[in-house]
């Protein structure tokens, strides 16, 4: 009763005007009546011209049809489940016409009974199965209508009995609203099962309603059948009726009357309370099942509708900026042409042209465009959940979701024959595409395409260049889809479907002269400068801009606001002292930040610098409270963890400036250049950044909150303290820290100012590591003495001259030897004691959140140390290991995508870090992801193969081989970049812009882009 309870009762609520508002809407049977075919032509006003002069013989004629084509080709179906359907509205239909209901309009009455059954029976016969079900519905609401034909002098004797029959017929269109809905659009097939399943809870409450319809008809009838025969006792004593006064015989009218009135109106309240209720469990029911979808497509991470708001909350403060895109001849041909030119378009710039800006604007455009609904993805290079093809596909899966809400059943139903979370590309674009033919336009809109690596760029522009182009066959301009990004090669090769715009800088030169004007009269009001004093810099400002750098002119002008004294400002106002590029522009706010926060503040900024820039995930708040917290070496008398006199009281902007900005509870650079810039800078030192990280997870893993044994009370008070929340990080990346410490720090231990200090502090650290988890480690200390002189020694042998040597070599066995084990035991903890432990302490979490009321005192404490999902995976490498669920049905749910058969045979593989359900799936990943990795197997016909038999070249020997995995190389270098990959390891920058790579040769390629020939830009052509 889908339709019906969402429809019927739209004035009707939950308070004590309902009888009164549906008194309001039958005032008169004719009302009724009336207000059902209004409805029905405003749903589908298509289908109604075909319904005009059909009866019951049109229906029968259609049905003798389909058994004759059904016996030619042997289907046949037991079409006798609609006879009794079709007997009682034949019925109804004559009562109808009899009674005069509708006067003149009685006729189309009767075309809207019958019409739409022809129709349905027509559409349904091209798939059985939907037949099959149509039939069933048939054979099901002919057994619940009631016989009209026996009430028919009832109803000549007592107009108001009408209701009841207008009421039949109001649901009966209802009815026919659901199935027309169902069997209309593209693609209706592929959605009818699930739309069907769905409809089943609202169809038994519509054959509900006719039970009641069924009820009121009887009673009535008995009532007036009973009066009737004391009627007829009366006449027969002749003598009493004689002497009975008119007074009396009216009394006996009156009380026939008020009995038949009594049983009406008891009939309409049971008829809005059966609604009202309908209505209400269909609400929850369809919020349940909305819920369970979104949940099902949800990915980690800070939501896009955080990241549009930050970008919307940007451009608020500059109103008349960025508007001249939206005029742009092929952006505006995209947005409003009834069919553009391409339905898919590149809008290309350089870095730092502000073109997320200008994508927010164009998606705020597009949201306001009569019917089209607008999806939209920020990619982000930082974060895996914001970066692949799966979770933008995810992403902009579950916007449309919200803007199609009937679209839930067909993804629920996905949902409960697959997996508990969506990590299927196959299900993904499969859903998408039911999206796309479904009866609404579209925009998407994908910002940032630059941020994802070219094996997630490929597919994904092959997949939305396919979905146009398969739209654009019937339906041109249906969906319309722009990608925003860099002009990189890689691309641009794959963009040859599509329209390309290329900024040019002299179109940004108006915006940023408004920016720059505007932060000027800021800059003035606040230091009490003229204009004339501001004339010459703005202008350099503006100049040092031109090459489409808002970038550029957010950092200066950011910088210049920062400044503590006008004499600070007119000295920067200098035009020696004007930053030169964006390199200098980045170092000007680190050169200021360093000058004015104090020592002590300066130090902080460094530090949460260093740990934004090499923290192997994005950090949490609570994350990074948490770090500030824990001393990094034992104090006697001090207690390890202070939040009290550590933690961060400020906003962390007035700490680290404009270089940062904070989502939801995430705190992250502005601009995916930062990192890189602050990387380089002077201040800060990459291998210090990843010899502070590793000690400090390493020392917190040594804290008295992690001995073996801790008792459960002491657990639960060291969770009310907020000693754990920066377990999550620590446990699951202490051996990516240690790996890239190894790899890149050793220049700093033999640094004649810092080295003797950093070996001393890394070596109590280590073997303070050691001596804690002695038992866990034990087994591969012992390994490590029988392999002495091992390639895992050799790996660590470059600090063979270090105190620590011996312990170092002991960890980094311990790691190996993890690493080398099978999948299921990768994902786990490395160390035996410390998951026994952790899930003790995840148990004493979730029973301390579940016993404290969020806006209690201890709900807030605990929500402010552990955020607010303390339903965590135990699998170290999920991305729920640390984001976690809010109930525990969530968490199982989960749980049981980790249990699949097959697992990338490629070590270190983290893009699907469950496995696959079929040997297919995992197969298509390789192709798709390890093309060239020998670890993937045989799956490629390889010519070196034929080596002794075809007499080709003979392979030389492998004699490299890998500490971590099977694998063997011919050449060192060649296994140095493979075991950066085992741990994503970045140590090649690109000299021009900054971005890292793990292997030599993508940085190469890379390279290319900067000294690519300049595009020539013909403006409005």
């Amino acid at each position: 009763m889908d339709e019906i309870s969402r429809t019927e009762t739209i004035d009707i609520t939950n308070d004590e005007n309902n009888a009164e508002a549906v008194d309001a809407f039958t005032t008169t049977v004719e009302g009724i009546f009336r207000t059902a075919l209004d409805d029905f032509k405003t749903t589908h006003p298509d289908q109604c011209e075909i319904f005009t002069g059909k009866g019951i013989n049109h229906v029968k004629r259609k049905i003798t049809a389909i058994q004759s084509q059904q016996e030619r080709h042997k289907t046949m179906m037991n079409f006798a489940r609609i006879q009794s359907y079709l007997e009682r509205f034949a019925e109804f239909d004559s009562v109808c016409k009899s009674a005069k209901i509708g006067g003149e309009a009685s006729e189309e009455l009767s075309e809207f009974i019958w019409g739409p059954t022809t129709y349905i029976l027509q559409i349904s016969q091209e798939d059985h199965t939907v037949l099959d079900f149509i039939l069933d519905a048939y054979e099901r609401f002919g057994q619940r209508i009631p016989a009209i034909s026996v009430c028919s002098d009832l109803i000549r004797e007592k107009p108001n009995m009408m209701k009841c029959i207008a009421f039949m017929y109001h649901d009966l269109l209802k009815f026919y609203q659901t199935l027309v809905r169902f069997l209309t659009g593209r693609g209706w097939k592929k959605r009818f099962q699930a739309n069907w399943k769905d409809y089943e809870h609202s169809f038994e409450a519509l054959l509900k309603s006719f039970d009641a319809h069924a009820k009121v008809l009887k009673n009535l009838l008995d009532a007036w059948q009973r009066q009737a025969s004391k009627d007829t006792s009366r006449r027969l004593d002749d003598h009493i009726m004689r002497t009975q006064d008119n007074h009396s015989q009216n009394m006996r009218a009156n009380d026939n009357h008020h009995e038949l009135q009594h049983h009406i109106d008891q009939y309409q309240r049971d008829r809005v309370e059966l609604l009202n209720k309908a209505k209400e469990d269909e609400r929850r029911r369809k919020e349940d099942k909305r819920h369970e979808v979104l949940t099902w497509i949800s990915t980690p991470g800070v939501p896009q509708s955080e990241y549009h708001a930050k970008f919307k909350e940007t451009r608020a403060e500059f109103p008349d900026t960025g508007s001249w895109i939206l005029f742009e001849e092929k952006m505006f041909n995209w947005m409003n042409e009834e069919v553009p030119t391409h339905s898919m378009l590149w809008l290309n710039g350089k870095k730092g042209a502000g073109k997320t800006i200008l994508a927010s604007l164009i998606v705020d455009k597009c949201m306001k465009v009569e019917g089209f609904k607008t999806s939209y993805f920020y990619c982000h290079e930082d974060d895996s959940n914001q970066n692949t093809c799966m979770a933008i596909l995810k992403g902009l899966l579950r916007q449309m979701v919200i803007h199609e809400e009937e679209m839930i059943a067909t993804c629920h139903e996905k949902k409960i024959r697959g997996e508990e979370r969506l990590n299927n590309v196959s299900t993904v674009t499969n859903l998408l595409d039911l999206f796309c033919e479904f009866e609404m336009n579209q925009f998407i809109i994908i910002d940032g395409l630059d941020e994802c690596s070219h094996a997630e760029i490929r597919p994904l522009i092959k997949y939305w260049a396919d979905v146009v182009a398969k739209c654009d066959n019937y339906n041109p301009g249906k969906i319309r889809v722009l990608f925003v990004s860099q002009d990189v090669p890689e691309i641009r090769k794959q963009m040859q479907p599509a329209d390309i715009f290329s900024l040019h800088p002299d179109q940004s030169d108006s915006d940023i002269r408004k920016y720059v004007a505007k932060r000027f009269l800021k800059l003035q009001d606040t230091f009490k400068m003229t204009d004339e004093e501001t004339r010459l810099s703005r202008e350099l400002i503006c100049s040092r801009s031109e090459a489409g750098m808002f970038l550029y002119a957010f950092l200066t002008m950011e910088n210049l606001l920062y400044q503590a004294t006008t004499g600070h400002v007119k000295a920067e106002l200098r035009e020696n002292n004007l930053p030169k590029d964006l390199a200098v522009a980045y170092t000007k706010i680190i050169d200021r930040l360093q000058r004015t926060l104090g020592k002590r503040q300066w130090e902080m900024a460094r530090k949460l610098f260093g740990w934004l820039a090499g923290a192997k995930r994005p950090l949490q708040w609570h994350e990074i409270q948490a770090a500030l917290s824990i001393r990094a070496d034992n104090t006697p008398g001090e207690e390890p963890i202070d939040y009290h006199n550590n933690q961060l009281r400020k906003d962390i902007r007035e700490i680290c400036g404009s270089l940062v900005h904070v989502l939801e509870d995430r705190i992250e650079f502005i601009h995916s250049t930062t990192r890189s810039h602050i990387v380089k800078s002077e201040h800060l030192d990459e291998r210090l950044i990843e010899y502070d990280l590793t000690r400090l997870c390493l020392r917190y893993l040594t804290l008295p909150c992690f001995r073996p044994d801790i008792t459960d009370e002491n657990i639960k008070h060291y969770a009310r303290e907020g000693w754990y929340s920066f377990q999550d990080y620590a446990i699951s990346k202490w051996k990516h820290h240690l790996e890239n410490l190894i790899h890149i720090t050793l220049p700093l231990f033999r640094d004649h100012q810092r080295g003797a200090t950093c070996t001393e502090r890394f070596g109590a650290t280590l073997a303070e590591f050691l001596a804690f988890h002695q038992r866990s480690i034990a087994a591969a200390a012992q390994e490590r003495q029988q392999q002495t002189g091992s390639r895992r020694t050799i790996f660590c042998q470059p600090f063979q001259d270090m105190p620590f040597y011996q312990d170092l070599v002991s960890l980094w066995t311990h790691v190996c030897k993890h690493q080398t084990s099978d999948f299921k035991e990768r994902n786990r903890i490395s160390l035996p004691q410390l998951a026994t432990l952790v899930e003790r302490i995840r148990t004493s979490l979730k029973n301390l959140s579940l016993e404290s009321r969020p806006d209690s005192i201890n709900g807030k404490s605990l929500r402010k140390f552990y955020g607010h999902n303390f339903f965590k995976c135990q699998r170290i490498t999920c991305d729920y290991f640390h984001e976690g669920f809010d109930t525990k049905a969530a968490l199982d749910k989960h749980s049981n995508r980790h249990d699949r058969p097959f697992q990338c045979p490629v070590q270190g593989c983290s893009i699907v870090a469950f496995g696959f359900s079929t040997n297919k799936d995992r197969d298509k990943h390789i192709r798709q992801y390890h093309p060239d990795d020998e670890a993937a197997g045989p799956a490629r016909f390889v010519a070196g193969d034929l080596g002794e038999l075809g007499g080709g070249k003979k392979t030389a020997v492998a004699k490299w081989e890998c500490d971590l995995c099977p694998r063997k190389f011919t050449r060192q270098a060649n296994l140095k970049a493979h075991v950066d990959n085992h741990f994503g390891t970045r140590n090649h920058a690109c000299e021009t812009c900054g971005k890292m790579f793990t292997r030599a040769y993508d940085r190469n390629r890379h390279r290319k882009i900067h000294v690519r020939k300049p595009l020539l830009v013909v403006r409005g052509g």
